[in-house]
């Protein structure tokens, strides 16, 4: 997003892409061959880069709000807004998207605790994205990026198998930070830091009612997992002539996690990984149309 490189979740993939939003973005950016020499292994098919609105050179803030409906009680509300004060620009947005879907066939009753009315489908998603930037001098550049998610999904199961209070929360909250300096017509440098932090809860009380019989916890079965994620990168563009950049920098990535299970009352996943990597690029055109790449890195 902006360049940043997003935190991964314990499957190698972004676990939170399922609830992100186009709120806020202005245009999606794909390249579609390898670039894992700047942006690290999981580039190694190429890279996604969401650009979002900017406050930046606007002379009059900008503003919408929006409301959708549909079937199955779906509604969708955003509201957002850009600009710039002086030396200040700002863009920010949020939404909220609420589904219904039908409550599940009873399916075999034995499934199901006495009485219980059984639980409908249902999807809720809040997001919010902010960004804050200030032009400290002509050639340097301070900005903050935030991102905040918290989305409740149901899985009740399949009908053979009902499990209808089954259901997932996944909050997500991002900072970075981020300066930009020209520090001559030849060289340009930025820094950024990104704070991330991933929490999911699982939870099950109706399977609690099976359990329980076997001595579990009465509270439900429900795991807990949370996921922290300090990132610093730091990229240099030189232009060496107006034919040939060459790009160099060092990433890092300090990770930790865990997960907690209420049935087995303990911890069932402790853990942390860092990453360090450097990289150079060289981007040469000696004729019109021929373009020479060349890049190479190194991770510990």
């Amino acid at each position: 997003v902006d360049g940043r490189r997003q935190a991964v979740g314990l499957s190698g993939a972004d676990d939170n892409l399922t609830n992100l939003t186009l709120d806020n973005i202005d245009q999606i950016e794909v390249v579609r061959t390898p670039v894992s020499s700047i942006n690290g292994g999981s580039a190694m098919g190429g890279v996604i880069n969401l650009v979002t609105l900017s406050g930046k050179g606007l002379a009059t803030p900008q503003s919408s709000v929006s409301e959708e409906a549909g079937s199955f009680n779906t509604y969708r509300e955003n509201a957002q807004s850009r600009g710039a004060v002086g030396n200040f620009d700002y863009a920010v947005s949020a939404s909220r998207q609420d589904s219904i879907y039908p409550a599940l066939s009873p399916g075999y009753p034995a499934f199901f605790a006495p009485g219980f009315p059984g639980q409908a489908d249902q999807y809720r998603n809040t997001s919010y994205r902010g960004n804050f930037g200030y032009q400290v001098t002509p050639d340097i550049y301070l900005d903050l990026h935030s991102a905040y998610s918290n989305a409740y999904t149901s899985s009740p199961g399949i009908y053979l198998f009902p499990d209808p209070t089954a259901s997932l929360l996944i909050e997500n909250w991002n900072l970075s930070p981020e300066v930009v300096a020209k520090v001559a017509d030849f060289y340009k440098t930025k820094l950024y830091y990104t704070r991330d932090q991933q929490r999911q809860a699982d939870n099950d009380p109706f399977l609690a009612n099976q359990l329980i019989s076997f001595g579990s916890s009465p509270q439900g079965a429900q795991t807990r997992l949370q996921i922290n994620t300090d990132s610093v990168d730091w990229q240099n563009d030189f232009q060496i002539a107006h034919n040939w950049t060459v790009t160099a920098g060092i990433q890092g990535d300090n990770r930790n996690y865990y997960e907690v299970d209420n049935v087995l009352a303990m911890r069932t996943l402790d853990g942390h990984d860092n990453n360090i990597g450097g990289y150079i690029s060289s981007q040469w055109q000696p004729l019109p149309g021929l373009n020479i790449l060349n890049s190479g890195r190194y991770d510990s």
